[in-house]
């Protein structure tokens, strides 16, 4: 194997598991502009221009970032892919540099990949309606059906902070309440996961 695409494979391995290894400091997928500097860290070279095109890759980084808030990953993935060609198609870089292009997107790909495979925490309360006592036939019934009430109004709230992601409740808790009228409280603590 040349010795370019000896260091060139070098480089996409230092830089992938770079990316991998990162801890995501919270749980948008979009990479902070300290992230993207450690990640062109690890893919640096050194050829004259370097300074001059890392800059660029911070500003297309930053637009792709503005661009894409609140978007899908993968609509997110497939704009950030079109960013990065706009860069390679310059027509200046040289075959170094090409690579280095390739071992940033890449880290940056599998950053968002690992950033939306973690579960999200979230935690929230619910209220059930207003219930009479005189409606059930148990202590045990009225409590059942108003925790329920509860935990699904929680749980409905919870989900839609969770976006496109599913919520998988972790803990529940609803006290028992006491008199002839009676509104439940749940508290729910849950994941937002991938399907």
């Amino acid at each position: 194997m040349p010795a370019g695409r000896h260091v060139g494979v070098l480089l996409l391995l230092t830089c992938t598991a770079t990316a991998v290894g990162q801890e995501v400091m919270n749980n948008d997928f979009h990479p902070t502009a300290a992230q993207v500097n450690e990640i062109q860290q690890s893919c640096d070279l050194a050829e004259a221009g370097m300074v001059a095109l890392r800059d660029k890759v911070n500003a297309v980084v930053s637009d792709w970032n503005k661009a894409t808030a609140g978007a899908r990953p993968a609509v997110a993935l497939k704009r950030l892919g079109e960013a990065f060609d706009g860069l390679r198609n310059d027509g200046r870089l040289s075959g170094r540099k090409s690579i280095y292009l390739l071992c940033v997107e890449k880290a940056l790909r599998q950053f968002v990949d690992t950033t939306r495979a973690q579960p999200e925490p979230v935690a929230g309360s619910g209220n059930s309606s207003t219930l009479q006592l005189s409606d059930f036939r148990t202590e045990e019934e009225i409590w059942s059906a108003g925790c329920r009430q509860a935990e699904d109004d929680a749980a409905s709230k919870l989900q839609a902070r969770c976006g496109d992601r599913t919520l998988v409740v972790v803990n529940s808790q609803c006290a028992q309440s006491f008199g002839s009228v009676r509104t439940y409280t749940a508290e729910v603590q849950g994941e937002c996961r991938d399907k």
